[in-house]
């Protein structure tokens, strides 16, 4: 209505008619007098043509700019009013008492904690709960509970000495006493509320803290008793009446499986739990394998062994990050496991070293990123194992069978090359990158694939001890010399620019017979 009763002034000051009655939005642009974008809207009254005259161009021109120019400075006349109106709000005197408060306030908020007691500041935020909030708004919160219970005060103390003080209400007046009754009544609640704030987070807070120190005991009483089970033993009779103690592999498993259902609970015992799974492990394998003595084929750990094994494997990925937060390695070191098999275990990033799997039989396992530095695999069976970024500093491949794996030879073969003599490749995807001067120990490569390899790097020698058994060598650059100086099948395939030597003359040669000639003479040897 403002803005209609301004544009009427307006128009009739600039054209002396009367302005058209707009039922649609009065900042709307008109396209000479009707909004034809806009058909719901309604234009009455407009100004007429008279009869038989044509519309002058330049009238309707006129028209169109003073209505525009007219919403124009209705707009500017209501975002000053708008404005006179905010500032008026703004200073006002209650305003600025408030925000004098306010800055107030802030100022002690930002002073207090500086001149507070030392270690005063720090039990009274831990006694709230709150000791990972800064300083200031902590004490924010507090000077502004202060603040607005002073103020609830006053005020309720104002209404009741009004309450008190006024006279007995008459029929005219006493709906005002009970209206300043009634907000008596709903300040006191609002007090009562504010002041039994801080009371109330201080109950929740014990609460809490109750409720945690009952959870960490519970906890601790699960962790002593699955301690106390796997040591758990009994006592059995063997041939002629001797007693004999012997685990119980049962109760230990029920403890064993306490503590993993312990470590995903509650991440906070995880690291504990995994030291004692691993010391348990470390110390029952040694122990069950000189039990055992040499066996002439691999065998299965003890049960128990394997349900820890199990519950290291199948750590959750919180678990996971736990170790890494707390830059922790699961370690497996400095133990046995010859002669074991130990099948699909996840055993990523734990620590290997000096660890001995002579004649284990490794099936699946996951080792990406593990330490195996000085680690034994004389004799082992290794089946599609994943090693990717594994640390094999001075480990021992000798007479190991791979079986379907992706061979970093270059990390295998490290000093003189010495670490994989007589070692059998089956299915392996051999990875020759970094050039080596010392040739390659006596290694039998059959149905291997070589890929993105380049065999110039490595001397004519590099393959001397080698057997190439049906392996493919047709898409690397390996060189004549080096073909003459190995031995191999008539099945491998070779670059089409490359002939077979004359020593590779049989279809299939028998590991012993290539053992026979690597231990006669150069003279022997007919490569």
């Amino acid at each position: 209505a403002g803005v209609t009763n301004i544009w009427s002034s307006f128009f009739i000051e600039i054209t002396g008619e009367h302005a058209p009655q707009v039922a649609a939005h009065p900042i709307r642009r008109l396209n000479g007098w009707q909004d034809r974008h806009a058909p719901h809207h309604t234009v009455a009254s407009l100004p007429q043509t008279p009869a038989g005259t044509a519309p002058n161009a330049r009238d309707n021109q006129r028209d169109v700019v003073f209505v525009n120019a007219g919403f124009e400075i209705c707009g500017v006349i209501l975002v000053m009013q708008n404005l006179e109106t905010l500032m008026h709000r703004v200073t006002a005197p209650d305003m600025g008492w408030l925000a004098a408060f306010v800055c107030v306030l802030i100022l002690i908020a930002k002073s207090v904690p500086a001149s507070a007691p030392e270690g005063g500041l720090t039990r009274l935020k831990e006694r709230f709960g709150a000791h990972t909030w800064p300083d200031t708004l902590f004490w924010g919160i507090a000077l502004l509970w202060i603040a607005l219970t002073g103020l609830l005060v006053l005020g309720l103390l104002t209404f009741i000495l009004d309450i008190i003080t006024q006279p007995a209400p008459q029929d005219d007046d006493g709906r005002t006493f009970y209206t300043l009754v009634t907000k008596t009544a709903a300040l006191t609640a609002v007090l009562g509320a504010l002041v039994a704030f801080p009371f109330t987070v201080l109950r929740l807070k014990l609460t809490a803290d109750q409720t945690k120190t009952a959870e960490q005991n519970h906890f601790n009483d699960i962790l002593s008793k699955a301690i106390a089970n796997l040591g758990a033993e009994k006592t059995v009779k063997r041939a002629g009446g001797v007693e004999k103690s012997v685990p119980t592999l049962e109760v230990r498993n029920g403890g064993i499986l306490a503590l993993e259902r312990l470590a995903r609970e509650n991440l906070s015992f995880h690291i504990e739990v995994m030291e004692i799974l691993t010391a348990y492990i470390r110390h029952n394998i040694q122990s069950y394998v000189e039990y055992k003595g040499e066996q002439e084929y691999p065998i299965r750990p003890r049960d128990d062994i394997i349900t820890a094994l199990n519950v290291i494997s199948r750590r959750s990925t919180a678990q996971r990050q736990t170790e890494k937060d707390a830059d922790y390695v699961l370690q497996l070191n400095d133990t046995t496991f010859a002669g074991m098999i130990l099948s699909g275990y996840d055993f990523s990033g734990i620590n290997f070293e000096r660890t001995d799997f002579s004649k284990a039989r490794l099936d699946g396992l996951n080792l990406s990123a593990a330490s195996l530095e000085s680690s034994l695999f004389s004799n082992a069976g290794l089946l599609r194992v994943q090693w990717q970024d594994a640390v094999f500093n001075d480990s021992r491949f000798g007479s190991c069978n791979f079986f379907e794996m992706q061979i970093p030879i270059e990390q295998l073969q490290h000093g003189f090359g010495q670490t994989l003599k007589y070692a059998a490749m089956y299915r392996c995807v051999i990875s020759l990158h970094n050039k080596s001067r010392n040739p390659l120990d006596a290694v039998r490569f059959q149905i291997c694939k070589f890929e993105n390899n380049s065999f110039i790097n490595y001397g004519d020698n590099f393959f001397s001890k080698c057997l190439f058994d049906n392996c493919d060598l047709s898409k690397t650059d390996i060189r004549q010399a080096q073909l003459d100086a190995a031995l191999g099948t008539l099945k491998c395939k070779i670059p089409d620019d490359l002939s077979f030597p004359e020593h590779w003359d049989q279809k299939f040669i028998h590991s012993d017979i290539w053992k026979k000639w690597l231990e006669n003479t150069e003279d022997e040897i007919p490569f």
